[in-house]
């Protein structure tokens, strides 16, 4: 055996540095291998690029809509005199084994182009999201009921409402009606019903013009539509009746400060919650005197530090006032957006934990203000990260740890 190891040794050394010669693949070997490991993380990407299941009893239905405000022109479009048309994706509570998969953008297809160009996603990213796989249904059959609470959405600056689908499909399996507004030209693109494509609209990006004051006037306007289409011809555009007496807003960043704009200004809401969204007046406003408000609000934040200026007002909103901060979250983990980050490295499960802290707390909130809940408190929901309430009126006291591990 010795001398048999010695031959072979012998025959395999041309290497002056040793007993043995590296072989180095061919490049042929070297392009497959590659390949397959591309393919191998491609695959380990597109499973991860679904959303969590929702937590809810129900299925989740969704459908697309529109209204059109002939009381307002479209300030965005070339045309001379056209009327405000603006774009609804709503979801709801469906019953089990009806309707077929639902796309998670859709229209994709006529608008992936525009979405690229809008700049905030490339078109890689934009091929990617017909890919992705959502629990929603298309044609599926309302669950029966007297009467559905309502929540109207308003989605971050540029920032299709699809984008937080998370969210809403979770709402939607707990038994409310979702409906959010793709304000046009105000996200990143939206098809209209005559086929134009509303393109992001940059000239409003200007704060010294006014910009941000001009598009939280125009959102806001968005949402009355709404709830007055809504309200009073339900079945105009939505599959199930609305206990209007249970009518909510919320909304994320530039959403969230319309959706306290718009609870400032109209009763009818009976809950309004931001999310991660600040104006001059912090959360309750663009304005610097803006106050807290009559209704149950909740601010979900991933900011700490809170203004004494700020504190005061949450103290004067007074019970049904709450304020929740996660600390570990970006700003765009509020949205699906970094669900997908992290199936492209799985070893980041922040934006997971984020979305089912905003899920759990936004579910909570509304729960306690439209569906009667007796106790007014955030007992049993997960968090895999940690999380910080205020529950006013608080006083002096610090902000305390409830959740995390």
């Amino acid at each position: 055996m010795a001398e048999h190891a010695a031959t072979r040794f012998a025959g395999t050394s041309n290497n002056r540095s040793g007993p043995f010669r590296l072989r180095l693949p061919s490049p042929k070997v070297v392009l497959i291998s590659l390949a397959l490991l591309l393919v191998g993380l491609l695959g380990l990407v597109l499973r991860g690029l679904e959303l969590p299941d929702p937590t809810g009893p129900y299925a989740v239905g969704r459908y697309s809509t529109s209204l059109v405000d002939m009381d307002r022109r479209e300030a965005h479009s070339p045309g001379v005199g056209s009327d405000r048309v603006v774009p609804l994706e709503v979801w709801y509570p469906a019953q089990h084994g009806t309707g077929s998969p639902a796309g998670y953008v859709p229209d994709l297809d006529a608008i992936s182009t525009e979405l690229a160009a809008a700049g905030e996603l490339n078109p890689l990213i934009v091929w990617s999201l017909g890919l992705v796989r959502t629990s929603t249904r298309t044609g599926a059959t309302p669950i029966e009921s007297d009467g559905l609470p309502l929540l109207v959405f308003s989605p971050g600056n540029q920032t299709n409402v699809s984008f937080y689908a998370a969210i809403a499909e979770d709402l939607a399996s707990r038994g409310y009606l979702v409906v959010g507004v793709d304000h046009p030209y105000q996200v990143a693109a939206v098809r209209l019903p005559d086929g134009t494509i509303a393109t992001y609209d940059a000239s409003l990006d200007s704060v010294l013009a006014g910009g941000v004051e001009a598009k939280l006037d125009e959102r806001v306007a968005d949402i009355e539509l709404v709830l007055d289409e809504i309200l009073a011809h339900p079945a105009v555009a939505l599959p199930a009746p609305v206990d209007t007496s249970r009518v909510g807003v919320f909304g994320h960043s530039l959403g969230g400060l319309s959706a306290a704009e718009t609870c400032r200004s109209d009763d009818r809401i009976v809950a309004c919650l931001n999310i991660d969204g600040q104006g001059n007046g912090g959360p309750f406003g663009a304005d610097v005197e803006d106050r807290a408000f009559d209704q149950p609000f909740m601010y979900l934040t991933k900011e700490s530090v809170i203004h004494p200026e700020i504190a005061s007002r949450f103290e004067e909103g007074g019970i049904g006032t709450s304020r929740v901060v996660v600390p570990a979250a970006n700003h765009g983990d509020f949205s699906d957006g970094g669900l997908f980050a992290s199936a492209i490295n799985p070893f980041d499960s922040t934006a997971s934990s984020v979305v089912e802290v905003a899920r759990g707390f936004t579910a909570s909130f509304f729960d306690q203000a439209l569906n009667s809940v007796d106790e007014w408190g955030f007992d049993g929901i997960n968090a895999r990260t940690d999380v910080f309430v205020n529950v006013f009126p608080l006083g002096p006291r610090p902000l305390i740890p409830v959740a995390g591990n």
